[in-house]
């Protein structure tokens, strides 16, 4: 009896979670619209590298998926059905734009909302679409451009195989060659009357240094730079004489060893990469070799796609993490020195944040400790030493009450923070240092006047009637959206 019961249950389990897999896979395909998605259609002339249940993106975002492609009713056009967000409020001057994701042909859809029109209702088309060039296309252009340069080579090479402009060309060469030897040798014969204008413009500035003294203070400034400008050309000409006519004269070297025979080669040279290049586009469009076999490969392309979904949904649970950058500075009343905090918290969900800071206390080191009578009292004086300590904690927030546990300051201990007001009005309280004969009790609070910064007032050692201090300062404290926006508008430093 026992052997026949163990069999009966184990078929009794495969058949409920058979009904129970058969059951939720039908109430989730059919509550897909009824949990709060909506329908709304487009018409693009080429859905090449869409397929159903494609994601639709708004700003890199998730907010949508293709439901259905399919030809329109007069069979010029496809026509895609999107599933959106119930969330995403599209307006009549929406914009669909269908984009390539890979040199393979895959291709996805982005959304803008639109700003000026009318809500779009369920069953709406957006009219607006914008589709990118495939790569069909961009190979058909570059087939074309390969043509014209192969024919633009042909009718050069024909032109420079005519004797009649093979020696015009050398003509021209040699013009050219007499034409520098006459602007070397003009240089040499004018080289004095440069030098007599240098003199003039120095006469002249030296008769605009005699106007009337009111225009004085507004030419002094104009005239030492056109007098130091005058000096620099003068010795400019002196230094460079020399080096001018060897380029003068190198130039001339090199056309006379440029030859007809030399441009030949280069333009056979341009015809055959022409040429190669007709070649391998032809070949990929026919899907011949390594390459071409992956851009006509489906399996390739469902790979991809696979691989782009699951990149897809890592990015987005990273793009939700949230850096806030901490940074105050207060004066301690009793001890007469500063207590500074750096810090940046790591926020990947509202209710919880992670915190690494340093903060820089005069509680560290001991340097001195010595006594001194005062009114017949024995009063002991401590020095300490600035001193850097680590700060690594968790914290999650329930409703307006902050949790906090890990180190303080290189010292274990827990605390719990009180918002109100929308965060804008916050008091702190720590424990840690339990090693001592009683814990650091730290009191703060913290008022926001502006969204950046706050003030900053409380206790030290509450509990330590010796050592209790208080103090004040302020601090400011930014996200990574208000570091964009303040690095935008920032002014960049000229070189």
């Amino acid at each position: 009896m026992s052997n026949l019961f163990s069999p009966l249950k184990v078929g009794m389990l495969v058949l409920l979670s058979g009904f129970s897999f058969v059951y939720f896979s039908a109430n989730l395909k059919k509550n897909m619209k009824e949990d709060g998605n909506y329908i709304i259609n487009a018409y693009l002339n080429d859905a090449t590298g869409l397929s159903k249940r494609s994601r639709i993106f708004m700003s890199g975002i998730t907010v949508g998926e293709i439901k259905d492609i399919q030809l329109s009713k007069n069979l010029d056009k496809a026509k895609i059905t999107l599933i959106m967000k119930r969330k995403i409020k599209l307006r009549s001057d929406a914009t669909i734009l269908k984009k390539s994701s890979s040199i393979l042909g895959d291709s996805y859809l982005e959304v803008t909302p639109g700003y000026k029109g009318i809500p779009l209702k369920d069953g709406d088309t957006i009219t607006k679409t914008v589709e990118a060039a495939s790569m069909g296309n961009v190979m058909t252009k570059f087939d074309d451009i390969a043509g014209d340069v192969r024919d633009m080579t042909r009718e050069l090479k024909n032109i420079l195989a005519d004797p009649t402009t093979t020696n015009s060309m050398k003509n021209t060469l040699g013009k050219l060659e007499e034409i520098m030897i006459k602007f070397d040798k003009m240089v040499e014969l004018n080289n004095q009357k440069i030098t007599s204008i240098v003199t003039n413009i120095e006469v002249f500035t030296k008769g605009m240094q005699n106007m009337p003294k009111e225009y004085n203070n507004k030419i002094t400034k104009l005239i030492d730079n056109v007098d130091q400008t005058v000096v620099i050309m003068k010795d400019m000409l002196k230094e460079n004489k020399d080096h001018m006519s060897s380029i003068l004269k190198s130039t001339n070297k090199l056309i006379k060893e440029t030859s007809i025979v030399t441009v030949n080669e280069t333009l056979e040279n341009v015809k055959k990469i022409s040429d190669d290049i007709t070649k391998i586009s032809e070949d990929l469009s026919k899907g011949k070799g390594t390459i071409g076999a992956l851009l006509k490969s489906d399996k390739l392309y469902n790979q991809i796609d696979e691989a782009v979904d699951t990149a897809t949904g890592f990015l987005s649970n990273f793009s939700t993490l949230k850096t806030i950058v901490d940074a105050n500075s207060v004066f301690l009343l009793k001890n007469g020195a500063g207590y500074h905090t750096f810090g940046i918290k790591f926020q990947p969900k509202p209710d919880k944040f992670y915190y690494m800071g340093v903060t820089s206390s005069p509680f560290g080191v001991l340097t001195e400790d010595k006594v001194t009578i005062v009114d017949g009292e024995e009063t002991t004086i401590k020095t300490y030493e600035q001193e850097l300590s680590l700060t690594l904690l968790m914290a999650f927030k329930f409703y307006f009450l902050t949790f906090k546990y890990g180190i303080f300051e290189s010292s274990a201990g827990v605390g719990i923070d009180f918002s109100l007001f929308h965060n804008s009005l916050e008091f702190t309280t720590r424990l840690n240092e339990f090693s001592n004969t009683a814990p650091n009790l730290k009191l703060a609070i913290k008022y926001y006047p502006v969204k950046y910064l706050y003030l900053n007032v409380g206790t030290l050692y509450a509990l330590h009637p010796n050592n209790r201090d208080f103090y004040f300062g302020f601090g400011a404290s930014f996200d990574d959206k208000d570091l964009k926006s303040i690095l935008t508008v920032m002014p960049v430093p000229s070189l």
